[in-house]
């Protein structure tokens, strides 16, 4: 994409041009007929076709041959007074180049027939906002509708959208939506009759000052548009983190969502204090090196079984993000999980989403530190439990708490402790959703496994613009609006602050409450459901119905997946299942070599290392084969503690003559007496020259 910003200097005018450098169209918007030669160059120098002039306003009392200049440019002229010109802009209020969208809106109060067009998180809304500063109209035009637009449009939309003006006395092109709303002069803390009252007695700014310019010189004086360097993005977008407030939603997603909570805290903080025999059920002891999980004990030796485990959590994030996107992380992910949880803390100590931003823009007062320092104290009492229970599943939980209430617990046990509590504190009550934009790499990644069979949470474009507010019992087609009401209600429950209304974006975690809410919103107006919801390119482009939906999800590649994760899945519990209960390693005694003792036979020793797995004690067996009339001199049966390990001393003997000199290969065969199990270690037995 190519954007860059042109100011006239001497009136402040401002010219917008977007282009898709891979398409080679352009968008103007607020062109001017006397920059034609400027633009034209412009558009020339990266060879682009200019698809749509865009108007936020005319003044044609002024002026007058400016339409027809801009006819000139050769592409469609968008202006308000002029819509029904333009086929078939009445119908979709959305307009493409290359791939790109840009969303007309009709604001009029600047005049009559205002438009603003919004673009990605951008937003231009020509003199809407610069109420007394336009340098061809002292005031606006109609005021009361300006007020309507500009409160009930722009002002709902997210806070970080960027804002850009048609002309600005002071050169700056780019605001944003909190900014103007914190601090307009003529909107900011005014009734709508406070505002129409300053309107009628306010001197107009630069009107007069271009009065007298003109009575002075009479002669209008032309300034071309000059060019800034660099010849990329002329203004830097950068704007500070807005902190969101999502606000409360009820669905059936958000049910499931809370679902999935419980499910997870339960199992979370649950399954440490479940006893096993004589043992925690779950727990990963690393200081003696053993994974308890149940009935299992896993060793270092079955890093294979691990390994399986990261296999399996792989292709399972790619087949469910193959098949409806990013449902781990709207539903399961724990960043998801804790941040629902302290949004619940949140809600229930400062009340619901208007509240909570009124009182952040209030003044400091005893009730606001009251609610703030109780919402914090329950914050840092599930973190540190958070952070206490995490560390049980590593060291027994018992035994830690225990530590904890006679403050025997090392240095390093209530670091980890706190590190992990504060980690929770920090991602879900502070950073929440830039975990998710800016440090997770799933987000980043999510496109390589989508396709256009996927499902994700998508708006209906088809049936939901043009949008607009309306009364309940208006007819939509009669306005030639669609069945979006433009409530903006999207935005506000969304938990990464996006709308979903632009189209797929990296930041959407799938969660559905957008889809939730604006259900609700449909059965209040009489509308059916589903205008947002989840589906797929390939539904929306052809109309499928739900059935014919599902049909196409299941596809080779789905099919591909979940028979790769099934075999593998399978081959693990085989695996276990055939799994011995004891583990065996044959070492030559080097510091024994092979000797000849009595009888002129030939002895070699051998330690063997035999390892329980089971949890109770074991008896075992081992006899050798290989050579004729091999015999074991030591002790051939042992015992072995539960979960312990021990070396055996083997002596070897074989008759003289058995074989020629050299190395030979024999087999120890070692057998459980207490439980099914046998297993064949191989090893050598060399007979001197």
């Amino acid at each position: 994409m190519y954007f860059r910003i042109l100011n006239d200097e001497s009136s402040g005018e401002l010219t917008y041009l977007l282009a898709d450098l891979s398409a080679r169209e352009a968008v103007l918007i607020d062109p001017h007929g006397r920059d034609l030669p400027v633009l034209a160059a412009l558009l020339a120098e990266r060879e682009l076709r200019l698809r749509w002039v865009l108007r936020t306003h005319q003044h044609d009392a002024i002026q007058v041959k400016e339409a027809v200049l801009l006819e000139r440019l050769g592409a469609p002229l968008v202006q308000g007074d002029a819509l029904d010109k333009i086929a078939g802009l009445q119908q979709s209020m959305m307009l493409p180049f290359g791939d790109e969208l840009i969303r007309v809106r009709a604001t009029p109060g600047h005049t009559p027939y205002c438009l603003s067009y919004g673009w990605r998180d951008r937003f231009f809304c020509g003199g809407l906002l610069a109420v007394t500063a336009c340098p061809h109209q002292p005031r606006p035009g109609a005021p009361e509708a300006l007020w309507d637009s500009v409160t009930q449009q722009i002002f709902s939309m997210p806070d970080e959208t960027l804002l850009f003006a048609g002309h600005e006395r002071r050169a700056r092109a780019v605001s944003t939506v909190l900014e103007q709303r914190r601090w307009h002069p003529f909107f900011s803390g005014l009734t709508r009759d406070e505002f129409l009252a300053q309107i009628a007695f306010t001197a107009p700014i630069f009107f007069e000052e271009r009065q007298m310019s003109n009575d002075s010189q009479n002669v209008k004086k032309v300034i071309p548009i000059a060019a800034a360097e660099p010849d990329e993005v002329m203004v830097s977008l950068y704007a500070a983190h807005q902190k969101i407030y999502p606000r409360s939603v009820k669905g059936v997603f958000t049910n499931w969502r809370w679902i999935t909570v419980w499910i997870t805290q339960i199992m979370f903080y649950g399954l440490p204090w479940i006893d096993w025999g004589q043992r925690q059920a779950v727990l990963f002891d690393l200081g003696v090196r053993r994974f308890y999980i149940f009935g299992l004990v896993l060793y270092p030796q079955d890093l294979i079984y691990m390994t399986g485990l990261l296999v399996i959590s792989a292709l399972s994030l790619f087949l469910f993000t193959a098949v409806a996107g990013r449902l781990w992380c709207g539903y399961a992910c724990p960043q998801t999980v804790y941040t629902e949880i302290f949004l619940w803390v949140e809600k229930l100590v400062e009340g619901d989403r208007a509240a909570r931003i009124r009182r952040d823009e209030a003044g400091m007062s005893a009730e606001k530190i009251g609610r703030k320092t109780a919402k914090h104290f329950l914050w840092l009492l599930i973190a540190v439990w958070t952070g206490f229970t995490f560390v049980g599943y590593f060291a027994p939980i018992k035994d830690l708490a225990a530590d904890i209430l006679s403050n025997n617990l090392s240095a390093w046990g209530y670091f980890w402790v706190l590190f992990y509590g504060f980690a929770t504190y920090g991602n879900a009550g502070f950073m929440r959703e830039q975990v998710c934009k800016h440090m997770c790499p799933y987000a980043r990644f999510q496109s390589a496994m989508f396709d256009k069979d996927t499902l994700i949470v998508t708006y209906d474009a088809e049936r939901g613009e043009p949008r607009g507010a309306r009364s309940k019992k208006a007819d939509p087609s009669k306005l030639n609006l669609g069945a979006c009401v433009d409530c903006s209600l999207c935005v506000q429950v969304c938990p990464t602050g996006i709308d979903i209304r632009n189209g797929l974006q990296y930041e959407c975690i799938g969660c559905g409450a957008c889809a939730d809410v604006c259900d609700t919103v449909m059965d209040k107006v009489g509308y059916p459901r589903g205008l947002v919801k989840y589906s797929t390119e390939n539904a929306m482009k052809n109309g499928w119905t739900a059935k014919q939906t599902l049909r196409h999800v299941f596809r080779p590649r789905i099919v591909v997946y979940t028979s790769i994760l099934l075999a593998i899945v399978v081959a693990i519990f085989v695996s276990l299942a055939m799994r011995t209960q004891f583990k065996v390693n044959v070492v030559r005694d080097r510091g024994v070599m092979a000797r000849v003792v009595e009888a002129g036979k030939t002895e070699n020793v051998y330690r063997l290392q035999v390892m329980n797995a089971t949890e109770s004690d074991q008896h075992y067996k081992f006899t050798v084969t290989g050579l004729p009339n091999l015999v074991i001199t030591s002790e051939t049966t042992f015992k072995v503690e539960s979960t312990k390990a021990i070396t055996v001393p083997v002596r070897v003997q074989a008759p003289f003559g058995v074989a020629e000199p050299g190395s030979h290969e024999i087999h120890f065969e070692i057998e459980s007496l207490d439980s099914p199990g046998k297993l064949s270690e191989k090893s050598t037995f060399i007979i001197p020259k």
